[in-house]
């Protein structure tokens, strides 16, 4: 583990390290994924198709497959980010500061990056039944 220097700027960092902020990003990066997923589904005519939209305070990605329907749905609440849906249940990502002064997720306990909250939101959405 390294760690940051006795002048880091922690005060600041934490403020960057806001939901508000960190959402926007998430949604882009989920937007990003549900793209390329998409791809995958025409190059192998899987007869998938997937879709990123705005809900209520978030945005939910859905998968259509023969005229049944899932979703994973991702809120911003208070405290944490809230997700649910189809092979997730639901979970709580709220946000840490870490000891090397990066900004994470952290669920259930356990720091988490982007691409990390993001495959285990939507695994079972892009490649499971």
């Amino acid at each position: 583990m390294t760690s940051t220097p006795d002048d880091f700027d922690w005060v600041s960092a934490r403020a960057e390290c806001s939901l508000k902020r960190v959402f926007a990003k998430l949604s882009l990066d989920v937007q990003g994924d549900v793209a390329i997923r998409e791809e995958f589904s025409r190059k192998t005519l899987d007869g998938r198709t997937f879709r990123w939209q705005e809900a209520a305070r978030g945005f939910l990605v859905s998968r259509t497959v023969r005229q049944d329907d899932k979703h994973v749905t991702f809120v911003l609440g208070d405290d944490a980010i809230e997700v649910s849906g189809h092979g997730v249940g639901s979970f709580s990502a709220s946000l840490t500061l870490n000891c090397e002064g990066k900004c994470r997720f952290s669920v259930n306990g356990q720091e988490v990056e982007s691409w990390q909250l993001r495959r285990m939101a939507l695994d079972a959405l892009f490649f499971g039944m």
